[in-house]
Formats: structure tokens, C-alpha cells, sequence
């Protein structure tokens, strides 16, 4: 059976796909690179700002890293940034998922903390 993953599988043979949420940013898959050169950061949009926190084996979820915010987690943006990628990876609150932009402040907030050249993806 092959080691690769389906979303290698579909790359090595040309199909168009998209990587999944927990395939950016994610430490702990097989073949993502958790080494401390390239760490992956859990971040959130609070109170007009970003705050985001290096993942580690201790804090891995939104929950671990920011428990006093476990009670507002649906209402708020927040996502991950991977690194090596140069990826943010953003998911919505429950109310503002059916929106198709997202607000132009988050969106500066993130490239202020993460880099303007950082590729920003919906989830």
C-alpha cells in the first residue's frame, strides 16, 4: 500500500486539489514539517488585532493555546499559518461564514503579522 496520502496521490498524477485545513499549519501529520525552523502558528482576530501563539505538543488546538477563549471560539476568525508555506489558512465565524469576502481589517492584520506575501486561504 502507498505512504503517500491522497492529496500526493492526486498531485503525483495531475488532478487539480486543493490541501485540506489540517494540511496547512497542522504539526503532527505524517508529512508535515514540525521541525522549529519552520513553526506553525494558531491565531486568532480579537478585539482588532491578531493574536497568535507558536504551536507546540502542550498547546496543539485554538482551545489549548487560548482557553479563555473557548467560550467566543465560533464567533471569531481564526486559523493557522504554516511557515514553510508561507500559508495563513483562515476560518470565519459561524454567522459570517455565508459572507464571500473577508473583512478588509482582518485581512490587513494578518498580513501585518504574517507577512504581506503570505497567501491567505478560506476554510
Amino acid at each position: 500500500m502507498s505512504t503517500l496520502n491522497w492529496f500526493k496521490r492526486a498531485k503525483l498524477f495531475g488532478l487539480n486539489t486543493s490541501p485540506g485545513y489540517t494540511e496547512i499549519g497542522h504539526s503532527g501529520y505524517e508529512d508535515m514539517d514540525t521541525s522549529e525552523e519552520y513553526p506553525n502558528y494558531i491565531w486568532y482576530y480579537y478585539e482588532g488585532t491578531i493574536i497568535a501563539k507558536p504551536e507546540t505538543p502542550d498547546e496543539p488546538t485554538h482551545m489549548d493555546a487560548f482557553p479563555f477563549l473557548a467560550d467566543q471560539d465560533e464567533r471569531m476568525y481564526k486559523g493557522r499559518y504554516d511557515s514553510r508555506l508561507n500559508t495563513i489558512t483562515i476560518i470565519k465565524p459561524i454567522g459570517a461564514r455565508d459572507f464571500t469576502e473577508i473583512p478588509y481589517a482582518v485581512e490587513m492584520e494578518l498580513k501585518n503579522k504574517f507577512g504581506r506575501d503570505a497567501k491567505i486561504l478560506e476554510f
